[in-house]
């Protein structure tokens, strides 16, 4: 199973345009495996990486800010170094008058996972969250997008 890919597979396979990646890594949004070492070299992506753009993309196109998307794609290859991970549910709150997000990993398709909306807007997530106040809470299923890009890298397997 291969595991370097260059922003053409990400074009190819992704349907993201060469040059808006290149702008997505120069904003810092998104990060390569293996930087290009040099003009007219190539940036390299491992799978991981691929599944961290593809959510990128997935997440500016719901309409979440480049930076809000950002910050969910290093929570997430965060969690995917230390195995992978079942669904993340992500939360939205202030804190100390700034926005905070909170990340809560659920590791496998088999984790019970109820949330619960009480009065107040508290959230209550059991196997594994904890009770904040929130204004909004995304969850990312993460077997659900490790599934479709592998699918979509067959083409260049």
């Amino acid at each position: 199973m291969r595991d370097e890919f260059s922003g053409g597979d990400i074009e190819m396979v992704l349907g993201i345009p060469t040059e808006r990646l290149r702008q997505w890594m120069k904003m810092g949004y998104i990060s390569p495996t293996i930087p290009a070492p040099g003009q007219g070299s190539k940036a390299i992506f491992n799978r991981t990486a691929m599944y961290g753009i593809a959510l990128f993309a997935k997440l500016v196109d719901m309409g979440l800010k480049r930076e809000q998307a950002s910050e969910y794609v290093k929570r997430f290859i965060s969690y995917e170094v230390m195995g992978q991970v079942g669904y993340i549910g992500f939360q939205s709150v202030i804190r100390n008058g700034q926005r905070v997000f909170i990340s809560t990993p659920w590791w496998t398709e088999d984790s019970p996972m109820t949330i619960e909306i009480r009065e107040k807007m508290t959230l209550g997530i059991k196997g594994g969250g904890q009770k904040k106040e929130w204004d909004h809470i995304d969850i990312i299923n993460c077997i659900k997008l490790r599934k479709d890009v592998d699918t979509k890298l067959k083409v260049v397997e």
